[in-house]
């Protein structure tokens, strides 16, 4: 993602036409501002916050996003990758999780002689989020040679 668009996708969400203006409504020094601009810096958590808050984004997807575009070593801009590839799969899902009709009230209630209709899309979600897991671990494992 590059911080440019990213700094003018927030000023246009939030009708601003100037930078001045932006890091006033952000609370941010223009100095930093300008900074991010010319790639002298890297948003911190704390901008990449108030961008996310701005964007209607996860936090940690905004930070993963502007990490991979920005760490220096080939190790770390993968696994930020990989993290952003993998959370915005979370997002997806998440998204749909409501409209599944399982409730953490309605499963906790059924307890384990549940043998509901929706039984088998938690379990196939619960076996593929484990799968997930271990192969991205497995991978950062291999990537970081520890």
């Amino acid at each position: 993602m590059d911080i440019n668009a990213l700094l003018d996708e927030v000023k246009l969400k939030l009708d601003v036409k100037t930078d001045y203006r932006l890091s006033k409504m952000l609370d941010i020094t223009e100095q930093e501002l300008s900074d991010y601009r010319k790639g002298k810096r890297v948003p911190d958590a704390y901008a990449c916050f108030k961008f996310s808050e701005v964007l209607g984004k996860a936090p940690s997807v905004m930070i993963a996003q502007i990490q991979a575009e920005n760490a220096r070593s080939e190790r770390k801009r993968l696994y930020f990758k990989r993290f952003f590839s993998i959370a915005g799969l979370w997002i997806v899902l998440g998204a749909m999780w409501p409209n599944s009709g399982v409730t953490i009230g309605n499963a906790y209630a059924a307890g384990n002689e549940a043998r509901s209709h929706k039984a088998p899309l938690c379990e196939m979600l619960r076996r593929f989020f484990r799968r997930l897991k271990t192969t991205f671990l497995s991978h950062t494992l291999r990537v970081t040679g520890t």
